[in-house]
């Protein structure tokens, strides 16, 4: 029995080694094959947006710069929209806090449980 969990203790012990072993070169590879169709991709797009320019943008409402609307599903499968910048937040987790704390976002916080 004693050989048994020795030689079980072995093999989980280079397993776990292998698990944590760095990566071989082929990601670099894949990379730069990546690299290549993307940079081929753009100057397909170049040109055919350089053929007919749209109006799209000058017909769409102005946004605020660095929002974009989004909506949420709550748990009461309500979706709620939010088309423009929370001005309160209510924080009922001690770690939400901390990161609205960190982001500078404290003087938009109204209320916190902790």
């Amino acid at each position: 029995m004693k050989k048994f969990s020795v030689v079980l203790l072995a093999f989980l012990l280079a397993f776990n080694l292998m698990a944590c072993a760095p990566q071989t070169e082929t990601p670099a590879e894949t990379t730069a094959a990546t690299t290549e169709a993307a940079t081929t991709e753009a100057f397909s797009t170049e040109a055919a947006s350089t053929e007919a320019p749209t109006t799209e943008a000058a017909t769409t409402a102005p946004e605020k710069a660095g929002y974009t609307p989004f909506s949420v599903v709550t748990f009461e499968d309500k979706e709620v929209t939010f088309d423009h910048v929370p001005e309160r937040v209510v924080s009922f987790n001690l770690h939400t806090t901390e990161n609205l704390l960190a982001l500078g976002l404290g003087d938009k916080m109204v209320g916190r449980s902790y």
